[in-house]
């Protein structure tokens, strides 16, 4: 069987556009993909690491003999992002690699809409697998720490939960009539007052004593605070 070469000579070079990244691009691939791998160690279950290397980087690599990648300083291992390949041969040089981490698990949604004010429980909440890597940082993914909280603006069905959308319960608001334990040391009092903000517990609540004063303490459950003086 004869080939005419001529007759596809207009195709060489697309075919070797495509063809050349797949199987000359392996080494430099390889290379940020090891790096990344032990810098990930065992958070690298459900990754995927995608290389986005031009054909110029990929050809650059190939006549390096001594590659190695490394990570810029401060950057998180997450989302869009590049690393850092250099050569050590005798004409070193560096370039930048754009690269896209995935993590990929479950975390959660409301399971209905939810109005302002709900503590919320198992029932209001359901997971979602999804690539974690793209969430908002804020976003508050484990069911166990949104079990409990108060909502503090109503939410729709199947919202991810950000920090600022989620407190501790209210156990004390404000104006209302609090017991205040005051503690130092060796002796621990009991006393009445007024609560000048909301919170819950274990957060700082301010409260305006019969005497007058102003203290701050931390809630310790519904209408009592402590005082560590």
């Amino acid at each position: 069987m004869s080939f005419n070469i001529s007759r596809y000579a207009a195709l060489i070079p697309t075919l070797c556009l495509l063809w050349t990244p797949a199987v000359f691009g392996e080494k430099l691939v390889k290379t940020i993909e090891t790096h990344l791998q032990q810098q990930l160690g065992a958070a690298k279950d459900g990754t995927v690491v995608s290389v986005d290397a031009s054909a110029t980087q990929i050809s650059k690599a190939n006549l390096c003999l001594r590659l190695a990648a490394y990570n810029p300083p401060g950057q998180q291992l997450a989302g869009r992002m590049y690393v850092g390949v250099r050569c050590s041969d005798a004409s070193t040089w560096r370039m930048w690699v754009p690269v896209r981490i995935q993590r990929f698990g479950q975390h959660a949604v409301t399971a209905r809409a939810l109005p302002i004010g709900k503590n919320l429980t198992d029932a209001d909440l359901t997971m979602l697998e999804g690539d974690l890597a793209a969430l908002p940082p804020d976003a508050v993914i484990e069911k166990q720490s949104l079990l409990g909280k108060e909502l503090t603006q109503a939410v729709p069905a199947g919202s991810l939960l950000r920090v600022q959308q989620v407190r501790l319960p209210r156990v004390i608001r404000r104006g209302q009539a609090v017991s205040v334990s005051i503690r130092g040391k060796g002796y621990e009092v009991s006393s009445r007052g007024v609560a000048i903000n909301d919170g819950g517990i274990g957060e700082m609540i301010s409260v305006r004593m019969v005497s007058g004063a102003t203290l701050t303490g931390r809630g310790t459950g519904i209408g009592r605070i402590g005082v560590n003086q």
